[in-house]
């Protein structure tokens, strides 16, 4: 039977409590199953499938920490609807790393209840950190409109699964990381390899119909399809410059402090042309003190090619926002259209390079680059968007301590 690997229901154990024995030997059978696979979205599946067997909970819901926040894996994503559950719950954990269980909910002893457990009607709720080494990666999250077995299972051993489950959690990024990155560097040689076959003859392409163009009189109808000849050069070149951009190595680049609203403002000017015929206005929320650590022409490319994406987005006008500010001891960018938005599928599928959705002269590569140039200054970059809403992709990059000096850019 499939799940949803974010919200597991199956019905409350009507066998008598098992033993510690039992108990433990259910712990190694479930173990094994985790550790069977290095696919995340079998990883939580199964995870969840073995905290509600073993709790005798009802539900089961996997919440992932993204930077501040706790986001569902729903429906083998990371993000996506919200789930009903008890946020208060979910997130004292994240924050303390310590397990809570509350049972009898329903009793005279149970106490103030959060709007979200009246309305569930719950009675009992275990909630468990995911922490490597100290850092909690998310929360497993168990509730049940029924008690929980008092003795049954014993906390100790629903922590150990819980440990388990974070490691295995974080071998299976560890994984998918490094298969991405192969595979990028695969991309990247091949890239190469086009580029420097592509280049010269598109440059006497490009010379030769610039020549004919010059040398033809305007009644001339090949006039019109050497300007064609031109563009498409041009388009060509432009994918081999992205191409390269990609497919880049060498050493890291140079990072000095710089202000975002600045380099804000420098990446929209030579695009306000474009913005005004396209019927898009700007708004701009921009905090002029906040400063990042960056390779400042990087992350102006990386500016251009969200905003241009932006304006595709919206083909018969919209509302363009930009924002940049400081939280949580870090900078942040966020880009935000009105437009047409993305689906499920789009939005997971978003930064894989050559990955067009729709655009018709699209390369592929605009967001890939987006997301390489943020990690490249060790930062993250994330999408939330709901078709027919828009979208909103958001940078946090790294930003000098406090007392820290870097030298500035220019």
């Amino acid at each position: 039977m499939s799940h949803d690997p974010s919200h597991v229901v199956l019905p409350a154990p009507t066998a008598p409590s098992a033993s510690r024995e039992e108990q433990l030997l259910t712990l190694m059978e479930i173990a094994r199953s985790i550790n069977s696979s290095l696919n995340l979205d079998e990883v939580v599946e199964r995870i969840l499938d073995g905290a509600v067997r073993f709790s005798g909970a009802e539900r089961g819901f996997l919440f992932l920490r993204d930077g501040d926040s706790l986001v569902p894996w729903v429906n083998g994503h990371h993000g996506g609807p919200s789930v009903d559950v008890s946020r208060t719950v979910a997130e004292e954990v994240a924050r303390t790393g310590r397990p809570i269980r509350r049972d009898d909910l329903a009793g005279p002893s149970a106490g103030s209840l959060t709007d979200s457990i009246v309305r569930l009607r719950l009675q009992a709720i275990l909630c468990l950190p995911l922490a490597v080494t100290q850092d909690v990666i998310g929360v497993i999250y168990l509730d049940s409109r029924r008690p929980l077995p008092r003795q049954d299972p014993d906390l100790a051993l629903i922590e150990a699964l819980a440990g388990l489950a974070a490691v295995a959690i974080q071998n299976s990024r560890l994984v998918e990381e490094r298969v991405r990155a192969e595979r990028t560097l695969a991309i990247g040689q091949m890239a190469r390899a086009i580029v420097h076959d592509l280049r010269s003859p598109l440059c006497s392409i490009r010379a030769l119909a610039e020549l004919l163009h010059q040398r033809s009189a305007e009644p001339d109808p090949a006039r019109r399809h050497l300007t064609t000849i031109m563009a498409e050069t041009d388009r060509l070149a432009e994918l081999t410059g992205d191409l390269l951009r990609f497919s880049r190595q060498g050493l890291a680049p140079a990072r000095l402090e710089a202000r975002p609203a600045e380099l804000i403002r420098k990446a929209l000017e030579p695009l306000r042309p474009l913005l005004e015929r396209a019927r898009i206005g700007v708004e701009l929320d921009l905090d002029d003190g906040a400063i990042a650590i960056v390779d400042a022409p990087g992350l102006a490319r990386a500016l251009h090619n969200l905003i241009t994406n932006a304006m595709e987005a919206m083909p018969g006008g919209g509302v363009l926002r930009l924002r940049c500010g400081t939280a949580g001891g870090h900078a942040f960018v966020r880009v935000e259209d009105s437009g047409c938005g993305m689906s499920e599928d789009v939005r997971n599928r978003v930064f894989e390079p050559f990955f067009t959705h729709g655009k018709p002269r699209g390369t592929g590569l605009g967001l890939a680059i987006v997301r390489a140039i943020v990690e490249e200054h060790a930062g993250a970059v994330r999408v939330e968007s709901t078709p027919g809403r828009g979208s909103a992709f958001h940078i946090d990059l790294p930003a000098p301590a406090a007392g820290q000096s870097t030298r500035r850019t220019h």
